[in-house]
């Protein structure tokens, strides 16, 4: 038997290498002499660069950026085709994994540390620039990002503002005549793990905004302020964007991107898709394991686990969904053709100590799916 295990990271708690191996360990207990495949994945979030890197073979680079609060760090740019392309995944200068649960405030965060990976970018002479935008801790509408790349914002005084969720109501005016220069003869390639539009239900505030910590009052401000932000936006560019496809990832992001940059947005589990070759490993299995930390609505606008099973779902291949924990109706994804979606946290617990358990209760669920399927004769 033929074992594919594809899982993306279980935020906070497990990398997609480290949940891969967890599955594989409690599968092989069960059935040591099938055959296993481990294929961590991502799309757009934490992890991509690595696995980019892995899959082209590119270098690494150390950048001094700020982080969501504006502290000096260091993050990595993938350099790859002989220096041509760079790889930039703002988790690793944006994200919400770089803050204590305590700090996690999207009125203050802002995304200037992943523009300032992209200048980096420019200064090591690339002329394309690949951005995965998932897992940021940012609902700024990427206003850190422009003006790390030279655009200004300014309020109804003409005053300058500073980045952040809380600056996107006083935003006026936008500046563009001090942009990068270089940027004109770059290509701008956008991954991100949603779908999503900038506003509303489904928007970057109220479908991302309380897992970056936002309240239900911080969600009001956040989402009048990003309605009068994409109207400057708008205004300046003289086009619509709120409602394009992604352009609520990354808490707007997706949007600065498409507005400023000339972006092209595409899912991020479609490109790792096509780099790895994910098609012809899944129709070479005979079933295929996934997973993530939490399955929610947005699963199945983008994610990993959305575009994993619509390729099992075109090749007739089993797929079993396996994550930390579950919201909502599992249908959408049953639809999408998963046929069994389980959750591994075992008991009510801090944050923290759930997170620390994980490895054990992943590997403990994977034992238990694999005993249910030698209990049942194996057949799938």
């Amino acid at each position: 038997m033929q074992i594919l295990i594809v899982p993306d990271h279980f935020k906070g708690s497990l990398t997609a290498q480290e949940a891969a191996a967890a599955i594989h360990v409690g599968f092989q207990a069960i059935f040591p002499d099938w055959q296993y495949q481990l294929l961590p994945l991502a799309d757009g979030g934490e992890g991509t660069l690595d696995l980019l890197l892995q899959a082209l073979s590119g270098e690494r680079v150390a950048v001094p950026v700020q982080d969501p609060l504006g502290r000096i760090m260091e993050a990595d740019i993938g350099i790859v085709d002989g220096g041509h392309t760079a790889l930039i995944e703002m988790a690793q200068a944006s994200g919400l994994l770089l803050l204590r649960p305590d700090e996690r405030n999207p009125l203050q965060t802002a995304s200037t540390g992943t523009g300032e990976l992209i200048r980096a970018a420019l200064d090591q002479g690339c002329r394309k620039i690949v951005v995965g935008i998932g897992g940021s801790a940012t609902n700024d509408g990427g206003m850190g990002l422009l003006t790390a790349l030279g655009l200004r914002f300014y309020d109804a005084s003409d005053k300058l503002l500073t980045p952040s969720g809380a600056a996107l109501a006083q935003v006026r005016q936008i500046d563009t005549q001090h942009v990068d220069e270089r940027l004109r003869d770059c290509t701008v390639e956008i991954i991100c793990d949603v779908n999503n539009p900038l506003l509303g239900a489904f928007g970057a505030t109220y479908m991302f905004g309380p897992q970056k910590g936002a309240d239900t009052k911080m969600l009001e401000t956040l989402e009048a302020g990003l309605k009068n932000y994409a109207a400057c936006m708008e205004k300046t560019i003289g086009r619509t964007i709120r409602e394009i496809p992604g352009s609520g990832a990354a808490g707007g992001v997706g949007a600065a991107c498409l507005a400023f940059l000339d972006a092209q947005l595409r899912p991020g589990i479609e490109v790792i898709a096509e780099l790895i070759d994910l098609d012809e490993k899944i129709r070479s299995a005979d079933l295929i394991i996934t997973g993530e930390g939490c399955i929610d609505a947005q699963t199945v606008r983008g994610k990993t686990i959305a575009g994993v099973a619509r390729r099992c779902q075109q090749f007739g291949k089993p797929l079993i969904a396996l994550a930390g924990s579950r919201s909502g109706s599992a249908d959408a994804l049953r639809e999408l053709g998963v046929a069994v979606v389980l959750t591994s946290i075992p008991r009510l617990g801090e944050e923290a100590e759930i997170f620390a358990g994980g490895t054990e209760d992943l590997r403990e669920t994977a034992r238990n799916v694999a005993t249910l399927l030698r209990l049942g004769g194996e057949r799938l």
